[in-house]
C-alpha cells in the first residue's frame, strides 16, 4: 500500500480515526469499528479532496444509522444511505 496519513476527530460522541490510503479507484471510502468502540474511516488518497469529503459524509451516515451493527443486506444499506 502507499503512504498513510491519519487525522483524529470526535463526531457526535464517536471517536473516529481517519486514514488516507492508496486504494483501488473502485473504493472511495470505508469505515470499520475497532475493538475499543472507536471507528476507523479510510479515504482513498487517489481521490480528489471533494470526492473524499463526499466519501467521509457517506461513511458518517453509516455511523449515524448504526449500519455497522445491523445485520442487513449490504446493497440495501448502501442504497438507503445514498437516498438520504
Amino acid at each position: 500500500m502507499g503512504e498513510k496519513t491519519e487525522d483524529f476527530i470526535t463526531y457526535n460522541y464517536y471517536d473516529v480515526h481517519i486514514y488516507y490510503l492508496d486504494m483501488p479507484c473502485s473504493v472511495a471510502s470505508n469505515v470499520v469499528e475497532n475493538p475499543d468502540g472507536s471507528f476507523t474511516l479510510y479515504l482513498n488518497s487517489r481521490m480528489t479532496h471533494e470526492r473524499n469529503i463526499k466519501g467521509y459524509l457517506h461513511e458518517v451516515k453509516h455511523l449515524k444509522n448504526d449500519d455497522l451493527n445491523n445485520c442487513c443486506n449490504v446493497q440495501k444499506t448502501e442504497s438507503t444511505v445514498r437516498e438520504t
